[in-house]
């Protein structure tokens, strides 16, 4: 449940350099309850941390957030397929059964799984995407992530929060893109489309010999973050002498008077 995103720094931070590790950089700093965010440079690890001693100016970081599956949404962007393109966010769950194998044992049985839409201006507009096997080619796989219009019949369950998509299937994509995502921050993936979907106004621009070369990039949308309860040039969040009680995220920072201490 711990994610990152790409930021470009604005200045000064106060860092640690890290040597030594067998693990990754964006490992490091998961690891590490007061690290807010990472860098590399020229092969060394740097990470934000309240027991930092030095600064740096990098040209961008990774900055440390909470992402959950079905609570975060997802941006899916790409020229090439523009009308697939938008912020798509959790809507409801998708129950499934996974068959048992001896590949498979411990994920069989009822699963849920999230369903993320996109809205449209106008009803037609509107996209979900839920995770299974492409109606059109079964041999793609089930873990893949079917993208359809929305319908008039489409159903949620107000109790419960399952979902029943009755759309037609436009598009499906490849990878486990939720799955990725989360653990990368971003993925891009190939895009596979419906014969018949050349036929549709929407995607005259597409040449029936083009469906394998379709691409998406998935991302995380950075998460918002409510105003502080008060403005001053003195904000502290949190205490300068208890660092180890420090865990950064998105929407914390230490603060002026930690920053020129």
């Amino acid at each position: 449940d711990t994610c990152f995103f790409e930021k470009n720094s604005l200045g000064v931070i106060l860092g640690t350099e890290v040597a030594g590790i067998t693990h990754t950089c964006k490992t490091e700093c998961r690891r590490r309850k007061d690290c807010g965010a990472y860098w590399e440079q020229e092969g060394s690890c740097f990470v934000q941390t309240s027991a930092g001693h030095a600064t740096y100016r990098p040209s961008h970081v990774a900055v440390r957030a909470t992402c959950v599956e079905g609570m975060s949404c997802l941006e899916i962007s790409n020229t090439s397929v523009a009308f697939l393109t938008g912020q798509f966010c959790p809507k409801g769950l998708k129950e499934d059964v996974s068959h048992c194998s001896s590949a498979t044992q411990g994920k069989c049985g009822k699963l849920l799984t999230s369903v993320y839409a996109r809205s449209g201006l106008m009803g037609k507009d509107e996209f979900f995407m839920e995770k299974g096997s492409c109606p059109w080619d079964p041999n793609l796989g089930s873990e893949l992530w079917v993208l359809r219009d929305g319908a008039e019949s489409d159903y949620m369950d107000p109790k419960t929060g399952l979902v029943e998509l009755r759309g037609k299937a436009v598009a499906c994509i490849k990878d486990d893109i939720e799955e990725k995502v989360l653990a990368n921050g971003t993925h891009a993936s190939t895009v596979y489309m419906a014969n018949d979907s050349f036929a549709d106004p929407r995607y005259a621009v597409f040449r029936q010999d083009t469906l394998s070369k379709l691409e998406v990039e998935a991302s995380l949308v950075t998460q918002s973050c409510d105003p502080p309860e008060a403005e001053s040039v003195d904000m502290t969040f949190g205490t300068v002498e208890g660092p180890g009680e420090y865990s950064l995220d998105a929407c914390e920072c230490f603060g002026k008077a930690y920053r020129d201490s």
